[in-house]
């Protein structure tokens, strides 16, 4: 019986290794090997590492928007200034 652990750092890896259709039915694959707890902790990590990409793809636009409105400001003091 795998720990959170080994099943977090087995996500882990399978992302590292998979992108989208890939890593989900990598992730499929690894549940078949698991029990009804395992499987609910595996859900748990998953939906938790959604969490965590769906954060770090909000600040990430976030970023983009505030340096969009830096360089915007940038261009009112300086009309002449080329944009990039």
């Amino acid at each position: 019986m795998p720990s959170r652990r080994q099943i977090e750092e087995y996500v882990d890896a399978l992302r590292g290794e998979h992108d989208g259709q890939m890593f989900a039915e990598a992730v499929q694959r690894f549940s078949r090997g698991l029990d009804e707890d395992e499987r609910k902790v595996l859900a748990d990590v998953l939906l938790e590492r959604a969490g965590e990409q769906g954060a770090y793809d909000r600040g990430r636009a976030l970023q983009q928007a505030s340096r969009g409105w830096f360089r915007r400001q940038l261009d009112k003091l300086d009309p002449g200034r080329q944009p990039r």
